[in-house]
C-alpha cells in the first residue's frame, strides 16, 4: 500500500474542505505536511496548483461579492516583492529553507489565533503591508491567507464578502508564484494523490458546508496548521544540526 500517496491524499481532502467551508486555510492545513513528504520544491509547488483550482471555484460562485479595490491594493504590493523572495528562495537551501517555511507557518497561525489587528491595517497603507506580507509568506510556504484574515477581521468583512474578495487576491498571486518558480525536474507521481485528495475535499467541503459549524472548522485547522509548522520546523532544525555535526566530524 502507497502509504506516502494516501497520506498525500488525506491531507489535501482535509485542506480542501476547510478551504469550501471558510474560504481560506487550504494552504495552511497542506504546506507543512506537503513540504515535509514531496521536499519544498515540489510541495510549494502543488500547494499553489491545487490553491489556483480551488481559488477559482470560489471566486465563480462568489464573485459578485468582491471587493475589488481591495483585491488589487493587495495584489500591487505582493506582486513587487514576489520576484526578490524567489531569489532569495533560490540561494537559501536546504535545512535553512525548511526551518524558514515552518517559523512562517507557526506565524501566521499564531496571527490568527490572536486575532489581533493593528488599526493601521484599517488604512490604505496596511492593506498594502498585508499584501506584502502575504506575497513574501507564498513564496517562502506557500501560505498566504492568515495577513488577508487579519485584514477581514479589522474591517468587519461579511463572510461572503472575505471568502470572495481572498480568492479574487489569492488566484491571481497564487499563479505569478507559480510562473516565477517555473517547471521542475522531479517525479510528480505522487502529486496525483493531491488531485484526487482536492477533488474528494471539494465535495465533502460543498456538502459540509451546510452542516459543519465554520468555527469548529477553523479551530481545528488552525490546531492542524501549529503542529506542522512546529513539525517543519523541528524536522529543519534537526537536519540542520546533523549537517554541522557532519562538517564537524570530517577531516
Amino acid at each position: 500500500m502507497d502509504w506516502l500517496g494516501i497520506g498525500i491524499l488525506m491531507t489535501v481532502a482535509a485542506g480542501a474542505t476547510v478551504q469550501i467551508i471558510t474560504g481560506t486555510g487550504f494552504a495552511l492545513v497542506c504546506a507543512p505536511f506537503l513540504l515535509l513528504m514531496l521536499g519544498h520544491d515540489v510541495g510549494v509547488r502543488a500547494v499553489l496548483v491545487l490553491s489556483l483550482a480551488l481559488n477559482a471555484y470560489l471566486l465563480a460562485v462568489t464573485i459578485r461579492h468582491v471587493r475589488w479595490r481591495d483585491s488589487l491594493l493587495l495584489l500591487l504590493p505582493a506582486a513587487l516583492l514576489v520576484v526578490p523572495t524567489v531569489l532569495v528562495v533560490d540561494a537559501v537551501r536546504g535545512p535553512a529553507l525548511t526551518i524558514a517555511a515552518g517559523v512562517v507557518i507557526v506565524t501566521a497561525t499564531g496571527l490568527v489565533v490572536s486575532g489581533y489587528a493593528p488599526k493601521v491595517i484599517d488604512t490604505t497603507g496596511g492593506v498594502v503591508l498585508v499584501g506584502a506580507v502575504s506575497g513574501i509568506f507564498t513564496i517562502v510556504a506557500a501560505v498566504s491567507g492568515p495577513p488577508v484574515t487579519l485584514l477581514a477581521v479589522q474591517r468587519k468583512w461579511p463572510p461572503d464578502v472575505a471568502r470572495a474578495t481572498m480568492q479574487a487576491f489569492f488566484l491571481p498571486l497564487n499563479l505569478l508564484a507559480l510562473l516565477l518558480f517555473g517547471p521542475i525536474d522531479a517525479d510528480l507521481a505522487d502529486v496525483w494523490w493531491a488531485v484526487g485528495g482536492c477533488v474528494l475535499g471539494l465535495i465533502a467541503g460543498s456538502v459540509g458546508a451546510r452542516r459543519i459549524p465554520a468555527p469548529a472548522v477553523r479551530w481545528t485547522m488552525l490546531a492542524v496548521a501549529a503542529a506542522g509548522g512546529v513539525w517543519l520546523t523541528v524536522t529543519g532544525t534537526g537536519e540542520a544540526l546533523a549537517t554541522a555535526a557532519g562538517c564537524s566530524a570530517a577531516p
